[in-house]
């Protein structure tokens, strides 16, 4: 159930990347297609990220979503969530600015994922690697990994050069 929340999370979001991306590349040959990145609440439950459940709300987001004509999409402009502690009540409002983009699928269905900049990322226990417990972070560099088919982390494909700040840590 908890890798089942992250592969959620993954699906809905490159689910709507990848929909307006094929849509683009069917339609639109040459002219990059852009719109408003969605976004809502999420509520990642004790165990999955953090040993007590989190709360996020989207506090600022003026994200736009750039789909180009090979099916591949960048996300960039202004992010702002607050995290609760939903145990303990403790708030952290975080700016994320960074870029995000993905690449077309390959033969296999899978998806290249790359963050620049600042931006605010979760895995579930396993992704991190084998036996690694779920994260829940702030990172500001490169991060990179791939999903697949499935839409969850390809095992060993999450790489990231650059600052960490452990959220788990700072909603204690």
């Amino acid at each position: 159930m908890k890798g089942e929340s992250v592969r959620r999370f993954h699906l809905v979001f490159c689910v709507a990347l990848l929909a307006a991306a094929t849509a683009t590349s069917a339609g639109i040959a040459a002219k990059p297609m852009r719109s408003p990145v969605l976004s809502g609440p999420i509520d990642l439950p004790a165990g999955l990220v953090c040993s007590f459940a989190v709360h996020g709300e989207v506090v600022v987001n003026r994200q736009i979503l750039t789909v180009f004509s090979d099916g591949s999409s960048r996300a960039t402009g202004e992010f702002v969530a607050a995290l609760t502690n939903v145990t303990t009540g403790k708030t952290i409002k975080l700016n994320a600015p960074g870029s995000v983009s993905l690449s077309a699928p390959d033969a296999n269905g899978v998806v290249s994922f790359k963050g620049t900049g600042q931006n605010i990322y979760f895995f579930g226990p396993g992704e991190l690697g084998a036996n690694a417990p779920g994260g829940l972070f702030l990172l500001d560099g490169l991060t990179t990994y791939q999903f697949d088919a499935n839409f969850s982390t390809v095992p060993g494909s999450v790489q990231h050069h650059g600052g960490v700040v452990d959220l788990c840590a700072a909603l204690s």
